[in-house]
């Protein structure tokens, strides 16, 4: 079920009491080798639906045949942005170890069915902020 702003705020607020968070300055390869496992999992998707080995019948997988190339300069606008001492000053979470941020994205793609609306992730992330607990 896709949740309206009101409910997502009050979502946002819900996993911000839950989480727990502290810096713990660990490398940032194990980061990096699940982005580039990502990728290459989409890359394989994307050859898959290129070779026909795999039927076009959705409008998501013909977006991604189509914007192919906008993703790969994604990926290199990622890789080059984000240096590893950004991500290691990223919090992570006491229960998982994960970084905090995944943690709230994934949440909020879940509420939204995975559809991105800038405005609605403004407020959720907003309200998250309201309520979060300060680390250390």
């Amino acid at each position: 079920m896709i949740l309206n702003t009101e409910q997502l705020r009050q979502k946002a607020h819900e996993l911000a009491l839950t989480h727990d968070p502290y810096v713990r300055r660990k490398s940032s390869k194990h980061l990096w080798h699940e982005f580039y496992a990502d990728i290459e999992n989409l890359r394989a998707f994307i050859r898959s639906l290129q070779d026909g080995c795999t039927s076009c019948s959705q409008p998501a997988e013909e977006w991604l045949l189509d914007h192919a190339e906008f993703l790969e300069e994604q990926v290199l606008t990622v890789r080059h942005q984000l240096s590893d001492a950004f991500l290691r000053d990223l919090p992570n979470l006491r229960k998982t170890g994960n970084k905090r941020v995944l943690s709230i994205c994934a949440d909020y793609l879940q509420h939204v069915d995975g559809n991105l609306d800038e405005d609605s992730f403004v407020s959720y992330i907003n309200s998250y902020q309201e309520v979060t607990v300060d680390y250390c």
